[in-house]
């Protein structure tokens, strides 16, 4: 209650000053009562029967909870008297009072009705210098002894005198609680509240702070359930990763097989073409000749055969097909077979002709059974050939056929796709062949019962060898045509065919 005083007493002689002042980002922080008690609150400050009301705001559900005034500003005009005792503002004390107001309807009307739940008083003289908002706390008490914590930040700028003053210098309130929490340090000195009160308003604050702590726990729990089912589907999105991975791995594994049919494809098709190609022929031939110059005819050992016999025993050349050529090979063969005045020992003794001594198992007609060709294919990729070309080389089959001439020596028609070459198998015979800008030596001789051609290839400066050994396998009636040189080795296996000259043949 506001009580009437007499002030002019207390003002006479004094300077005054009008001073414009502003509360802001205003809130109640706790204390406020549930919406049941008070559907909405108001917060209003005045001196006497001038007073500034906020605008209602819905109450909380929950009763002491905070309660926010969001935008919302009260300002007044207040006259300040200079004083004599020397404070710190050099203003006298103008106390105005701030309430909390329930607001409820007045059933049976539409109007409504406004109900004081607490108050207190504020100083304003205290923040006259306070250009710069200044947080303020208030402990409003009402009849029951309930406390509602408001706070508030204060301003206030000087203006000039006018008609528009806010207060009443007849009245003013009554002395009660004073300004608690946050105050400047040009504010008179205030009691200290009671440590009951203390203790009341520590036991609130510590509610607030479990409330807040048990929000941040609930809070925690629900972000790692979140972070559980987070890292569940991570796990799930892994293992369609991991599977698409190996079924890309599968689709690139059927990829690389799909392809490299193709090349072999490609490769039986170019052979097919190169073949047909004149050109392509001198070329293979002149390869066949430099890789099994066994194989070749020797100028030596023909030399005392004529020119009738050679062409007798050489029939044309064929078009690479396997079984044509074995069939063509054999029938050379029995062709380029010359005269034998002597039968050949079909024990497998050695038999001495004109001028070597050989096995006479050899004699017979062979077919290629097999062939190293990945070993063959990486020695002519050390000498430099291409791709097609080396898959042509490595798939040329070829057939040999022994026989014993008129001198009693072995006779040998090598056969491949690119036509027949004829050997008369002596120690010592040569046959030279250029190839490719390198000079090919070939040396015949016989080692052990079997036929050796020692190979010595010449290109500038720099000279190679090889060594190619037909060896005759008695227990699997088989020659094994072993070709070693620098570059490698590798072996090409003929088996004995039913057609043709046979051992022990007349």
């Amino acid at each position: 209650m506001l009580r009437r005083v007499n002030s002019f007493s207390r003002t006479i002689g004094k300077q005054r000053q009008q001073f414009h002042f502003e509360l802001s980002h205003i809130e109640i922080e706790s204390g406020t009562p549930s919406s049941r008690s008070a559907p909405s609150l108001v917060i209003q400050i005045g001196r006497g029967d001038k007073t500034t009301t906020s605008k209602e705001v819905e109450a909380p559900q929950s009763e002491g909870a905070g309660l926010p005034f969001d935008g919302q500003k009260l300002s007044f005009r207040a006259t300040l008297f200079s004083s004599k005792s020397g404070n710190a503002t050099d203003y006298s004390e103008k106390l105005y009072k701030i309430a909390v107001l329930a607001v409820k309807p007045d059933f049976g009307t539409t109007k409504t009705v406004f109900k004081e739940l607490a108050a207190a008083e504020l100083d304003v003289a205290e923040y006259a210098l306070s250009t710069e908002p200044f947080k303020v706390t208030l402990n409003c008490r009402g009849d029951r002894r309930n406390k509602i914590v408001v706070q508030f930040y204060i301003c206030a700028w000087p203006v000039a005198a006018g008609d528009d003053d806010d207060d009443d210098d007849a009245s003013e309130p009554a002395a009660g609680s004073g300004v608690s929490g946050l105050t400047p340090t040009t504010a008179k000195p205030r009691p200290e509240p009671e440590a009951a009160e203390n203790e009341k308003f520590l036991n609130a604050l510590v509610r607030t702070k479990e409330q807040e702590v048990a929000k941040v726990s609930r809070e925690r729990d629900e972000a790692r359930a979140r972070l559980t089912v987070l890292e569940e589907e991570f796990k799930l999105l892994e293992e369609k990763v991991s599977s698409a991975r190996g079924e890309a791995r599968a689709r690139l594994v059927e990829l690389d097989k799909v392809s490299r049919e193709r090349d072999e494809f490609r490769t039986q098709l170019g052979l097919a073409e190169e073949l047909k190609a004149a050109a392509k022929l001198e070329e293979l031939n002149q390869m066949m000749m430099s890789i099994n110059p066994a194989t070749h005819e020797d100028a030596q050992g023909a030399e005392g055969e004529s020119e009738d016999e050679a062409d007798e025993g050489e029939p044309p050349s064929a078009d690479g097909a396997d079984q044509a050529a074995e069939e063509e090979s054999e029938e050379d063969a029995d062709e380029a077979q010359p005269p034998s005045p002597d039968e050949p020992s079909d024990d497998g003794v050695a038999v001495v002709g004109g001028k070597a001594a050989w096995n006479p198992r050899y004699i017979g007609n062979w077919v290629q059974e097999s062939i190293e060709a990945d070993k063959l294919d990486a020695i002519l990729k050390i000498q430099g050939y291409n791709y097609p070309t080396r898959k042509i080389v490595t798939s040329v089959k070829l057939s040999m056929t022994f026989t014993r001439d008129s001198d009693g020596d072995l006779f040998l028609v090598m056969k491949d796709p690119t036509g027949s070459n004829r050997l008369k198998c002596i120690d010592g015979a040569k046959l030279v062949v250029k190839n490719m800008g390198a000079t090919l030596i070939n040396t015949a001789q016989w080692e052990a019962g079997n036929l050796v051609v020692n190979l010595e290839t010449h290109k500038g400066k720099t000279v190679t060898t090889a060594k190619i050994t037909q060896r005759y396998d008695p227990a699997t009636d088989k020659i094994y045509s072993e070709n070693d040189s620098i570059e490698g080795f590798y072996v090409r296996t003929f088996k004995r065919s039913k057609k043709g000259p046979q051992a022990g043949d007349e």
